[in-house]
């Protein structure tokens, strides 16, 4: 099964030949031009757009041609999809803040919000508190992790047997 993490958001077409303004979450805006591809995600599925053109027009701010979108009304059918990349063509980092994430499992059970990140040299440690207030230290390493939604401050992860009880 393909993982994805949401990267931005279509903001609006641009110009005549089809291309639109992507905003990138800000995490990921550094990678935004080694992407080939970016799957946008249209009736509940993630569909993979080839880039034939990208240029930065801000620091999360992205101009993108993307082969088959080639006229305004196809590039305004866009707006507003979410953006998402393969989790494994994404490099973590620690610019995303974090903070306020609800952490769940990928059945959807929630373990807790993420109520502070400390970052040591090999990767960042989400501290999870959980309902009845019990904290956990997460390491968010690709392992783990299915998706983020940033628009929807989730996180879903796969966790290994053992770890909350730790």
């Amino acid at each position: 099964m393909m993982e994805f993490l949401e990267i931005g958001v279509v903001v609006k077409p641009h110009g005549l030949k089809g291309a639109v303004v992507i905003k990138a979450s800000t995490a990921y805006a550094s990678q935004f031009l080694d992407f080939s591809t970016l799957y946008l995600e249209q009736m509940g599925t993630k569909v993979p757009y080839l880039i034939t053109e990208c240029a930065p027009l801000g620091v999360d701010i992205f101009k993108v041609h993307f082969r088959g979108v080639d006229s305004p009304e196809k590039a305004e059918a866009m707006r507003k999809l979410l953006v998402f990349q393969l989790a494994s063509q994404v490099v973590m980092n620690d610019e995303q803040d974090w903070d306020g994430f609800e952490l769940k499992t990928e059945d959807g059970i929630t373990i807790g919000t993420v109520i502070d990140q400390m970052d040591n040299k090999a990767h960042i440690i989400l501290v999870v508190e959980t309902e009845s207030g019990e904290e956990h230290y997460i390491p968010l390493v690709e392992e783990y992790l299915i998706r983020a939604e940033v628009s929807k401050k989730e996180l879903v992860m796969k966790l290994p047997d053992g770890l909350l009880d730790l």
